[in-house]
């Protein structure tokens, strides 16, 4: 196992994928910068992204607590993928087609 699948197999990450379907309610939403700039004197948690995300404290897969706006969204582009842990349908073939986008982008996940 590699990839999104070996880091599911963690029960923590199984948590954090849990708490993110329960507090989305299962949407899949990508987050991207509108283009217009933020007037000087609004900050990062003035912003519509940061309202919308909130900072709601998670555990990443090595136990440290993030907040996800702040430490995980803020400034980048994302995709956050929804599922349920048990499905028998499309979620499967989904994770693959999210596990080869993963390996087709190699280095250049996360740094962006």
């Amino acid at each position: 196992m590699h990839g999104i699948v070996a880091w599911l197999a963690n029960p923590k990450a199984r948590n954090i994928v849990v708490l993110a379907i329960t507090v989305f309610g299962g949407s899949l939403s990508v987050a991207a910068q509108t283009g217009n700039p933020a007037k000087p004197e609004q900050t990062a948690a003035e912003s519509p992204a940061h309202k919308y995300f909130t900072d709601l404290v998670l555990l990443n897969q090595n136990g440290e607590r993030m907040r996800f706006y702040s430490d995980l969204l803020q400034g980048k582009v994302v995709i956050i993928n929804s599922f349920f842990a048990t499905c028998q349908g499309s979620c499967l073939p989904m994770n693959r087609n999210l596990e080869k986008v993963q390996e087709a982008l190699g280095d250049h996940i996360g740094k962006d």
